[in-house]
């Protein structure tokens, strides 16, 4: 059995330069690990971000909220230290639904202070991961014995990002992501190659298009669409109608059926406040 004997938080930065979460959890029997959870929005009233609008009409993040990612991580990162530290410190490492319960009442009790998703996030990865190494197994064996019967292994489908947009996107396509996901493969490797072959040939339909390929944040074309009628270039319904057939035109033009060998996927990241 081993037990938690440090849990140290500190603030890294992605490699899009936002700030974040590093846990580190040091075993007593010598283990060590580290996990991050991905920049987002940190709750935090006094440090929430503020927003601008593009002259596309969209909601985005604007050029100066470096300094309230900052506020909020070191906000949450006092609040683990003060909050979550004295409750996970000397616990059993195993004990992985006895500390995620803790960590979802702490984060429950608005009363008592305001962590965010993020925080317990990476609380609870670094946890599990600690717990796989002590027991001397991968990290996805250790995750599917915790939560799973099922005894056969499988990768997931990919998604593949084509368009970047949403709040950090100085485009005008409201969603944060439009993808696809290939089906039809046989195998994962083959999933990644039929993305990839789309992802190119989406470059080219864009080019015929006159429009820019140029890569966003999210790895997709950052492109700002329009067609025909130059209004439709602000109403973001029409916007993402475009998107998704320049989408569906790269699929077929690269030699595959939409529906049947590709679908679409969004990640809308949304608020209804943006529309």
């Amino acid at each position: 059995m081993a037990n938690i004997d440090k849990l140290i938080p500190r603030k890294i930065y992605s490699a899009n330069s936002y700030p974040t979460i590093e846990i580190e959890v040091c075993l007593d029997n010598g283990i060590t690990v580290r996990t991050s959870s991905p920049a987002s929005l940190y709750d935090k009233k006094e440090h929430e971000r503020t927003f601008s609008t593009n002259s596309f009409g969209k909601v985005v993040t604007p050029l100066n909220n470096g300094k309230n990612y900052d506020d909020g991580v070191n906000a949450t990162i006092k609040s683990i230290k003060e909050e979550i530290v004295p409750e996970i410190v000397s616990k059993n490492v195993n004990n992985q639904f006895g500390i995620d319960s803790i960590l979802s009442d702490l984060n429950g009790n608005r009363n008592k202070f305001n962590l965010t998703v993020n925080s317990t996030l990476a609380v609870s990865c670094a946890v599990a991961k600690a717990a796989a190494k002590s027991n001397n197994i991968s990290l996805f064996k250790y995750i599917r014995e915790l939560f799973s019967k099922e005894k056969i292994y499988r990768l997931p489908v990919p998604m593949i990002n084509i368009f970047d947009g949403g709040l950090k996107t100085n485009n005008n396509l409201h969603f944060q992501a439009l993808m696809i996901i290939p089906i039809n493969a046989n195998s994962f490797k083959e999933s990644i190659t039929v993305g990839a072959k789309i992802f190119h040939t989406a470059k080219k339909v864009l080019g015929e298009f006159g429009l820019s390929s140029s890569v966003g944040d999210q790895g997709g074309y950052a492109s700002i669409f329009y067609s025909g009628d130059e209004s439709s270039i602000i109403n973001w319904k029409s916007i993402v109608t475009v998107a998704i057939e320049l989408i569906i035109k790269s699929i077929s033009t690269a030699g595959y059926k939409a529906g049947t060998d590709v679908l679409l996927a969004i990640d809308a990241a949304g608020d209804t406040s943006f529309f």
